[in-house]
């Protein structure tokens, strides 16, 4: 009886070649924490930059982790909590805003709609897109601005660039991920919407999660 072997299970994507020996000594990867007990991210995620578990993000992320409505981009260099793979790590395993998870990222922003008059809160909101483009009534920046620092530069920072020990995103960069021009805005001051990640350690165990990871950070966005 002629035994044949089992084909062999390559995946039908191009993978990127993992980098010369060179400029890997001198990628993030290798700077992982040592006194982590499981595989480093080195060795967990040296040959293919796409690992198989990364099939766990498009239907939120989309299939070339752009995002979408609601959903963010992982192509580009805006990070709620940092873009360095040890900040990646920290976000894929533990979630965001996961009841499950007792080490998941929280960032919760209240509703205004109590605390400021509507005329304040379009103040608010003409002020915010006059940091990227240009408002329909450029004499409500001033009071917006001032506005803004009385109630809302202690999470987005004082030039409104975010602050990523509390996870505050930025305002300055044009780009927006739950409001969009001065009314949509407006209404996200008033009641803000908060989504949720689930936390994938447990799911996928520590070595996918450092694979996504590494992957997530060669995308182009990574710090």
């Amino acid at each position: 009886m002629v035994i044949r072997a089992a084909p062999s299970l390559r995946p039908t994507s191009t993978v990127r070649r993992p980098p010369k020996a060179a400029s890997w000594r001198k990628s993030p990867v290798r700077r992982w924490k040592r006194s982590s007990p499981t595989p480093s991210l080195a060795s967990s995620q040296p040959q293919a930059a796409r690992p198989p578990s990364a099939s766990t993000a498009p239907p939120c992320h989309g299939t070339g982790a752009a995002g979408g409505q609601g959903y963010p981009n992982l192509n580009d260099n805006d990070w709620l909590w940092g873009g360095d793979v040890n900040a990646l790590y920290q976000t894929i395993a533990h979630g965001i805003r996961d009841p499950a998870d007792g080490e998941t990222r929280i960032s919760e922003m209240p509703a205004f709609t109590d605390m400021l008059k509507p005329d304040e809160v379009r103040q608010v909101a003409v002020y915010v897109v006059s940091l990227t483009g240009t408002p329909r009534d450029p004499a409500m920046v001033e009071p917006g601005k001032q506005l803004f620092a009385d109630n809302c530069v202690s999470c987005h920072g004082e030039k409104a660039e975010g602050n990523r020990d509390l996870g505050g995103p930025s305002l300055a960069d044009a780009i927006w991920l739950k409001a969009r021009g001065e009314a949509e805005i407006a209404r996200q001051i008033q009641a803000p919407k908060h989504g949720v990640m689930p936390a994938w350690e447990a799911r996928l165990g520590d070595v996918a999660v450092k694979q996504l990871a590494v992957y997530i950070h060669s995308l182009g966005g990574g710090e």
